[in-house]
């Protein structure tokens, strides 16, 4: 069975589209994420910090390390785009925000923030808020997009304000009183 893994052509999640700092593929059995030069600095920045040793111990975000020998890039990336490649933890069952009932949309919404609240302390913050950031290890949310996180520009509002309203809290609103 590992050989036959192995044998596997590594292929884009063709749900990582939007970022091109941070694209997702599956090599085997195994979860990456080709980064950018950017992606890299903004990666190097969160890797330092007391947020992600502290959130990766509780669960809270996926476990990830750097390769330092990436190789088997999947076709469709641009491998003189790709600054370096980083391997996540696999989360054992993926769902999406449409199936889940009001305590998980809540109970990411709240890992969301919390997340955003420590990056703020580290000078970084999450550049987007969307609930498909999100997974599940039983009944914990666990947030699986190390890429989400960049520096902090001062000044700059919170980019995924807007999206954290329309896909988490507005539906919650509205499961709440309706």
């Amino acid at each position: 069975e590992e050989r036959l893994l192995a044998d596997v052509e590594p292929r884009v999640e063709r749900g990582s589209f939007r970022d091109p700092d941070s694209r997702v593929f599956y090599a085997g059995d195994s979860v990456h994420r080709a980064l950018s030069e950017r992606g890299l600095a903004d990666w190097e920045a969160l890797a330092e910090t007391a947020l992600f040793r502290n959130k990766v111990a509780e669960g809270k975000l996926v476990g990830t390390e750097q390769l330092s020998e990436p190789n088997g890039l999947p076709s469709e990336l641009d491998a003189e785009r790709v600054a370096a490649v980083l391997r996540h933890d696999r989360v054992p069952v993926v769902s999406y925000p449409y199936e889940w009932p009001f305590g998980m949309l809540r109970d990411a919404a709240l890992l969301e923030l919390e997340l955003l609240l420590a990056a703020l302390d580290e000078n970084l913050i999450l550049k987007d808020a969307s609930p498909y950031n999100v997974q599940w290890r039983g009944t914990r949310p666990v947030f699986i997009d190390v890429g989400s996180f960049e520096r902090l520009r001062e000044g700059e509002p919170w980019a995924g304000y807007r999206q954290f309203c329309t896909l988490l809290l507005y539906p919650l609103m509205l499961q709440a009183y309706k």
